[in-house]
């Protein structure tokens, strides 16, 4: 995971770990789950998958789970690029149940 994301396998608190949060903040309407993480830009053999859960247990991976809300920004290292998505549909949705997020490596 530390050559997927790019991190500094010899610092602590690498900026480039995934990080999940709540955008807008409160009080704007309507709130996502956004999940922000950084991606090689050649990435090889190494696929990323975004997965959403409602339990934690069972996870799925498709285009109506999520959607990327801007395009691919370059970090400046000429290695990587942030990604960030939004689970949908929104917090709060009636009838919706609480939704989770993860970033999954896979190396084929």
């Amino acid at each position: 995971l530390g050559y997927a994301f790019a991190l500094d396998q010899l610092g602590p608190g690498d900026p480039g770990q995934p990080v999940i949060t709540i955008e807008p903040p409160a009080p704007a309407s309507p709130r996502y789950l956004t999940l922000r993480y950084r991606r090689l830009l050649a990435p090889g053999p190494i696929h990323y998958l975004i997965e959403v859960s409602s339990d934690l247990a069972t996870w799925t991976s498709t285009p109506a789970d999520y959607e990327e809300i801007a395009p691919a920004v370059p970090t400046g290292d000429g290695l990587t690029e942030t990604v960030t998505i939004r689970v949908l549909p929104a917090i709060g949705t009636p009838g919706s149940p609480m939704r989770y997020a993860r970033v999954r490596v896979v190396v084929p």
